[in-house]
């Protein structure tokens, strides 16, 4: 099958990570994948810059509705995001009319926007766990519907992210972004993982081993030629001992400026 992933937003965030994991899923499990990527330009997630009338302008959502027909696919699959939600919707809809018989699935971490219309099937829970067992116990032979999923993606059983496709988007040469952990060991009630901590499981909050960030980082070096990793953890250097066996291998195999996240204290 062909899966489409429909994404609006900048892509140096989690959600963008997400959807390359995803994408790398769907593969692993013999489907073909592509990308239709709304930049969100002067959008409210462009950290430079929001300003709604220009936005209007670049984010065109019959054209949007118009490329993912032009895809031809038979799942389309929307991640739900805070500033996401209603686009997604307005977008699903449109496909009503412009694209019959395409499965709609949505992706739910928290269970906000987990309305039935206009999706086929909203899974509940973490992407990366519910899209595989969307996939792999075969959701599509059961009722649409909404379905809650617990349970927690092993992060170093992932395969890795597929960097393919944002590829035409994101000069990965010039700041390669990689996440060495999911969640974050703090509770902040300004911050997102926390919301997605006390919904998931305190489990949530998990870490790659160094080898496994290691091994994503050396491919990255062979496909792309980064000059630069950006580690987007909530905190990057909180775990001392981690930290010290990762760095030593980091200087042996990778050996490249990089910046991260850190807590004072």
């Amino acid at each position: 099958m062909k899966i489409l992933f429909v994404y609006k937003g900048r892509y140096f965030v989690r959600d963008s990570i997400t959807i390359e994991y995803l994408s790398s899923i769907a593969k692993k499990y013999g489907h073909n994948t592509s990308l239709i990527y709304d930049q969100d330009i002067f959008g409210v997630t462009d950290n430079v810059c929001s300003v709604i009338s220009l936005n209007r302008f670049f984010s065109n959502n019959d054209r949007t509705v118009k490329s993912i027909a032009k895809e031809d696919p038979d799942i389309v699959v929307f991640l739900a995001g805070f500033n996401r939600n209603a686009w997604n919707k307005i977008i699903a809809g449109g496909m009503e009319d412009a694209i019959g018989g395409v499965i709609k699935v949505h992706l739910s971490q928290w269970g906000i926007g987990a309305l039935k219309d206009p999706y086929d099937y909203t899974l509940i829970g973490e992407p990366e766990f519910t899209f595989e067992k969307f996939l792999s116990e075969h959701f599509l032979n059961k009722d649409k519907g909404v379905y809650p999923v617990k349970g927690l993606a092993d992060l170093n059983k992932l395969p890795l992210p597929d960097k393919e496709l944002f590829s035409r988007f994101i000069d990965f040469r010039n700041s390669y972004m990689i996440y060495t952990t999911k969640g974050c060991p703090y509770d902040c009630s300004y911050c997102e993982e926390a919301i997605y901590k006390k919904k998931l499981g305190r489990g949530y909050f998990r870490r790659k081993t160094p080898e496994n960030v290691i091994l994503e980082l050396e491919e990255a070096k062979k496909r792309f030629d980064i000059k630069e990793v950006i580690y987007k953890d909530s905190v990057f250097t909180w775990d001392k001992e981690w930290l010290g066996n990762y760095l030593t291998k980091y200087k042996k195999k990778i050996n490249l400026p990089y910046k991260c996240f850190g807590k004072a204290g």
